[in-house]
């Protein structure tokens, strides 16, 4: 498709610029909003998953998945179409050993079945041709090795949106010119059918991007990128060690153990095999999962009994006795139930923070309230009409004091007493 091939067009030249590479180095270092979380969610993934000594990182970037390896002893080979890409993957590594080549992602300038694993981090989702990728990258790995890569889930949209809207953003980018915009999405069924075909075995979809990703990427809880107390706490993921502790263990403690429906963005991990068998058991335990999920919706320890674990429970108090961390799950959950108003979490909480967060949520909707009848009181009423002076309205002046007297006395919300 001519539209294709404009986009990978694009998207290929756009990493030889210098200063599109620098950006991005600094990006993956970057201390900022979730870069941290992501990098090492990411990091934790890849640990996971690599088997052998002799790893290949297709669109290495400037090395955020693969140094790690390199500097633990394995033997890494690096490619990208980016030359400055490569050339600040080298400088990075210092004098760890690391074999660098450019090429293209649909050729690879390796031997047929030379690794033990391939990684790829954030480089499916730029282009909508995967399957031919998928085919070139199986030919460099040996039988029985294994492909990981993430790409974005187009289960979670189809899930989450109506369908127009879903196919919408999954196309974004693509047939209008704004490839800058475009990210690839996939389903599982899709992947797993064409594994099936093409000698792959699935062993593992891992969501990611639960919680935390980038602003509007997760439909579930898309509302709560327009709350201030969120950005603010998002802000502080790069500064605050125990935040960002608490916010890994979310993420690797709910999504991660769910599907793709249930995040933006998924891991796939495949092995070099002719399983057609396997895999048609896999994807039928995974619908049954999902049927589980939506059965058992307002009870998430029945999906993941995990949650009720002695282990976890002490770990969750642990992290709860921070107060960020408290404020960051008050505010998730509350959006959660939004979005699934059947859904119990008091089950996972220990007594006390359940009163306190029952409390919080008191707080919040008698705010709200306050604030909805400020709003309107002037509006509504003749009253609020006839407050003006030579064509000058003093209502909001009057407003701020009204607000101010119920909040205080009546509220108590500044004065420490609540009456």
């Amino acid at each position: 498709m001519t539209d294709q091939n404009s986009l990978i067009a694009w998207k290929t030249q756009a990493w030889t610029n210098p200063d599109m590479v620098a950006w991005y180095a600094m990006r993956m270092t970057d201390s900022s909003g979730t870069n941290p979380l992501k990098n090492r969610v990411e990091r934790h993934i890849v640990d996971r998953c690599v088997i052998g000594q002799d790893i290949l990182d297709v669109g290495i970037g400037t090395g955020r998945g693969s140094l790690p390896l390199a500097r633990r002893g394995y033997r890494v080979t690096g490619i990208d179409s980016s030359q400055a890409m490569l050339d600040e993957t080298r400088r990075q590594a210092a004098e760890t050993p690391i074999e660098l080549h450019q090429g293209d992602v649909r050729e690879l300038p390796v031997a047929d079945a030379a690794f033990d694993t391939l990684i790829s981090l954030n480089v499916m989702v730029h282009f909508p041709h995967w399957q031919p990728v998928l085919q070139e990258w199986k030919r460099v790995v040996r039988p029985g090795g294994r492909m990981l890569f993430d790409i974005h889930s187009l289960d979670h949209l189809e899930a989450a949106l109506p369908a127009e809207q879903a196919r919408q953003i999954a196309e974004a980018g693509l047939n209008d010119g704004a490839h800058g915009a475009y990210m690839s999405h996939m389903r599982v069924t899709d992947l797993t059918a064409w594994c099936s075909e093409n000698g792959l075995r699935v062993l593992a979809i891992i969501p990611v991007g639960g919680f935390f990703g980038p602003p509007a990427y997760n439909q579930w809880i898309k509302p709560l990128e327009d709350r201030f107390a969120w950005k603010r706490l998002l802000s502080w993921l790069g500064h605050d060690n125990r935040l960002l502790d608490f916010a890994v263990f979310l993420e690797e403690s709910f999504p991660a153990f769910l599907t793709s429906r249930s995040t933006c963005r998924f891991f796939a991990l495949l092995e070099n095999s002719d399983a057609p068998a396997e895999n048609a058991a896999w994807l039928a335990q995974y619908s049954q999962f999902n049927e589980r999920i939506a059965a058992c919706s307002s009870q998430p320890e029945t999906a993941l009994p995990h949650l009720l674990d002695s282990g976890w429970q002490q770990a969750l108090c642990r992290h709860l006795a921070w107060p960020r961390n408290r404020q960051l799950l008050h505010l998730l959950l509350t959006e959660l139930c939004r979005s699934f108003p059947q859904l119990s979490w008091r089950e996972l909480l220990p007594p006390a923070f359940v009163d306190l967060f029952d409390d919080w949520q008191l707080q919040e909707q008698i705010d709200n309230a306050t604030l909805d009848m400020i709003r309107t009181w002037t509006t509504a009423s003749v009253a609020g009409e006839s407050l003006t002076h030579k064509g000058i309205p003093l209502a909001p002046g009057l407003e701020y004091h009204l607000m101010e007297a119920l909040l205080t006395r009546h509220f108590g919300v500044f004065s420490g007493n609540r009456t």
